[in-house]
């Protein structure tokens, strides 16, 4: 179903690969149906966020990287619980560095055609996941990871991610990465403990991938209504030569110090914190909750051959999508130069 004509595009000007957008950033501003908000005025995102909720847009869309990717779409739902009257929805131009999330809804990578993608897109119901950390609570979009994620990025080539996949994070798959912390803990699925106390590297994942374009958790999906736990528990170097063959035609990866399962949470409670992610935000917590919001708000995905028959119930119609029938204030374009 078509998506709103009228956007607020969030422009992240300091964002990874935004060099290579100056063409469309150029017709954005053009464009009478765009309010354009870039950081490139000195406001914060967030200012801009609430400049485009007072001017009236109700479909945002995040120009720039995960981070921003995150940012807006918490904003969007918050907007949307407080104002159930209105449909708010959110769509991302992948400019960052990463663009994890957007790799997930199979959007292009390349500014224009990620910029057609969404203007042809469809609007679908889309989870979130909340974290409650130490008594600190945010929602995120993508992925929460945990452990020794930082030093396994530092060193990971290119090579080793497409050949190893989540098994890369075993301990003898990196020989270069020394000194990993192990990290004690207990780990709670839906209020099931899982085996084991010692871990290495731990990802809860909405999208199926981390670190710019790793594929950590292939079954995931943000419209399924659960989350995804990956797990790596502490042990001796893996004797890779024993790997099964099924491994090696992708299928999901199985040995005895990965855990995967999937639910509606996940609880961590350690005696000490652990490092963590969410979304790139770091932060390091010992408790942690994180649930699955279901259907929280309404994300532009790429239209593609037979889509519509594998979409979740919430699909808009063309009136809802459109807002025919609601009164909506003129766009209004910010025009922000560096």
């Amino acid at each position: 179903m078509p998506i709103p004509t009228r956007k607020a595009v969030l422009w992240n000007a300091h964002a990874g690969s935004i060099a290579h957008a100056r063409e469309l950033e150029q017709q954005l501003r053009e464009n009478s149906q765009i309010g354009f908000y870039s950081t490139a005025s000195g406001q914060t995102l967030d200012q801009l966020v609430q400049q485009a909720f007072d001017d009236g847009f109700q479909c945002l869309i995040a120009a720039g990287g995960d981070g921003t990717a995150s940012t807006v779409a918490g904003r969007v739902y918050a907007s949307q619980q407080s104002h159930s009257d209105r449909i708010f929805s959110f769509g991302i131009l992948p400019l960052g560095s990463g663009n994890d999330f957007a790799r997930t809804l199979n959007l292009p990578l390349e500014p224009m055609a990620a910029w057609e993608a969404i203007e042809q897109g469809d609007l679908i119901d889309c989870d979130l996941l909340e974290l409650e950390a130490d008594g600190h609570s945010r929602v995120a979009l993508n992925m929460l990871t945990a452990g020794n994620t930082g030093k396994y990025l530092e060193n990971l080539t290119e090579e080793i991610k497409a050949r190893w996949g989540p098994l890369c994070y075993l301990r003898g798959v990196v020989d270069v990465v020394v000194n990993l912390q192990v990290y004690h803990g207990q780990i709670e699925v839906d209020g099931q403990k899982i085996a084991g106390e010692s871990w290495l590297n731990l990802f809860v994942a909405n999208g199926k991938y981390s670190g710019g374009g790793q594929e950590v958790a292939a079954n995931a999906t943000p419209f399924d209504g659960t989350l995804n736990l990956l797990a790596i528990a502490d042990g001796p170097p893996t004797e890779l030569v024993s790997l099964p063959a099924s491994y090696f035609r992708g299928e999901a990866p199985e040995h005895p110090l990965i855990h995967t399962s999937c639910g509606k949470s996940v609880t961590i409670t350690s005696q000490e914190p652990w490092p963590c992610t969410a979304d790139g935000e770091s932060f390091k917590a010992s408790l942690i909750h994180i649930r699955v919001i279901e259907r929280a708000l309404k994300v532009i995905q790429p239209q593609s051959e037979g889509l519509s028959n594998s979409l979740p119930s919430g699909t808009l119609s063309t009136a809802e999508a459109s807002g025919t029938g609601m009164s909506q204030p003129r766009g209004k374009t910010i025009f922000s130069h560096p």
